[in-house]
């Protein structure tokens, strides 16, 4: 990682570090970025994702989850 990106603020996430917690390769990260799934900003050759939007992405995919299972 950057220097830079080593002093992100606490409101940024790193692509890895959204990634790792969603579950997802780092590819599949930037391509719900590029989709609009989550809100991120460029900087410079990396993209710092809005913490926020991750958590929001997970409830919103859990909620899917939970009613797909419920509707079985």
């Amino acid at each position: 990682m950057s220097r830079d990106l080593q002093s992100t603020p606490k409101n940024y996430v790193s692509t890895k570090e959204a990634a790792e917690d969603l579950g997802y390769t780092v590819q599949h990260t930037r391509l719900l970025i590029r989709q609009g799934y989550l809100e991120a900003i460029k900087f410079g050759r990396d993209w710092l994702i809005v913490r926020e939007s991750v958590a929001e992405y997970k409830a919103r995919r859990e909620n899917t989850s939970d009613d797909l299972t419920s509707n079985l």
